[in-house]
């Protein structure tokens, strides 16, 4: 059989059957280090993080967890802080460009 004609069908195969082949999506990119970590502990049982963004430009980005959803995209200014606060059970993790 020809190299071609066997990947058309090989392409063929999968476009018709019910697997769905896709590129796995780029992960976020961490946070540049002037976006810090500031504070975190718990609050009537629930993890809480705050970061603060000590850069000299605005900065968009996300508090991660382990175990638990992560935040809304959030931009900060030069010198402002963001809380986030999630379910029982999760962990700080990072902080993420969005």
């Amino acid at each position: 059989m020809n190299r071609k004609i066997g990947v058309g069908l090989a392409a063929a195969a999968l476009t018709m059957g019910s697997l769905v082949v896709t590129a796995p999506q780029a992960a976020a990119a961490t946070a540049p280090s002037c976006v810090k970590h500031i504070d975190s502990g718990r609050s009537w049982g629930f993890p809480w993080a705050k970061i603060r963004n000590d850069c000299k430009t605005s900065q968009r980005v996300k508090i991660i967890w382990a175990f638990a959803p992560d935040s809304e995209c959030k931009t900060l200014a030069p010198g402002k802080t963001f809380k986030h606060s999630t379910g029982m059970a999760g962990r700080f993790d990072g902080i993420k460009r969005c």
